[in-house]
């Protein structure tokens, strides 16, 4: 018959005990843990340090006017305008601007063309391409994006070659007497769907309807170069 003190021997002995580590042992595996969590830590530090999330992206907008400086009656030209819209970003963040950030732009416009159609004041609407997902479909140069910007290139007016239909030049027998085109940008912070609407800019153009040879002088005004802020919420830290 087994005693009751050989009985508990017996049980122990044959059951998995749990190790139990001396205080050197411990010692070396907190050090251990922390080399192996040091270099995480030390990466992340960096990001932070080299991308400051709560300095905001800036929109510089920027504008000429580069069609003819006199109109002529018997002659088909271009009367436009030039400009680029940039969104930027500081650099060494975790993702690229689109990942933050979504950029729109908005246009209203009118004119008056005489011997040619004329167009009433339009109410804001959302310009064409320029907007996500920037032109995939394609490729003229309109746009481009890199990892710390979103670039905006447009010509509003009458331009173009070719006579075909995007040849919007000012033809023969036809003058451009006004022309009026505002246009403002929203910026969409990605995740919150907060949104910051720049202010409008504005690009006008007038010219005297005259048979003379000589033409007529073509006033214009391009709508500036500007920068804003984009006031929106602190980009996320991941």
């Amino acid at each position: 018959m087994t005693s009751m003190d050989e009985s508990s021997s017996s049980s122990l002995s044959s059951g998995k005990r749990t190790k139990k580590l001396s205080s050197e042992g411990r010692g070396k595996a907190k050090r251990k843990a922390l080399e192996e969590i040091e270099p995480l830590v030390r990466k992340s530090a960096r990001v932070r340090e080299r991308h400051n999330r709560t300095v905001r992206a800036t929109l510089t907008f920027a504008s000429e006017y580069v069609g003819v400086a006199q109109q002529h009656l018997s002659a088909v030209e271009a009367l436009y305008f030039r400009q680029t819209a940039t969104l930027t970003m500081p650099g060494g963040a975790p993702h690229a601007i689109t990942s933050y950030y979504e950029l729109r732009q908005e246009v209203r416009d009118s004119y008056t063309r005489i011997g040619d159609e004329s167009q009433a004041p339009t109410e804001w609407a959302q310009d064409g391409p320029y907007q996500p997902d920037y032109g995939a479909d394609e490729d003229e140069g309109q746009m481009t994006v890199t990892a710390t910007s979103i670039v905006f290139r447009d010509e509003p007016g009458f331009s173009g070659t070719g006579g075909g239909e995007a040849d919007r030049r000012i033809v023969a027998d036809a003058w451009l007497a006004n022309y009026d085109v505002h246009f403002r940008w929203t910026v969409t912070a990605v995740g919150s769907h907060e949104v910051w609407t720049s202010p409008e800019v504005h690009h006008s153009l007038t010219s005297a309807h005259t048979a003379d040879e000589a033409g007529a002088l073509v006033v214009h005004a391009a709508g500036g170069n500007i920068t804003w802020e984009v006031v929106l919420p602190d980009r996320p830290d991941v």
